[in-house]
């Protein structure tokens, strides 16, 4: 099973995956691409650091805060704009 993009796009639909997988009968191998937006801010930093531009260390710096709120409370940073539909659901 592979799931990406909007499939994994914010916390809500993360908990959605969770369910899918957790109610297979079999085991089943399951990979998980980039969440919604960030393959985007990916080649946007990369881009600017290619011409010098400074402003790739706060598109990294705010990827990886995107994914620790995730981690850490089930949520997305309230100044996150890279995609998807902010949503206050709690991954478990």
């Amino acid at each position: 099973m592979k799931f990406g993009g909007t499939s994994v796009g914010n916390p809500g639909s993360l908990q959605l995956v969770k369910n899918i997988i957790e109610n297979q009968k079999e085991p089943v191998i399951v990979v998980v691409s980039a969440l919604n937006g960030v393959t985007d801010r990916l080649l946007l930093a990369a881009d600017f650091a290619l011409n010098n531009n400074s402003g790739y260390k706060s598109l990294l710096d705010e990827m990886v805060d995107r994914h620790k709120e995730i981690i850490e409370n089930g949520k997305y940073p309230p100044d996150w704009q890279g995609g998807g539909k902010t949503k206050d659901t709690a991954v478990v």
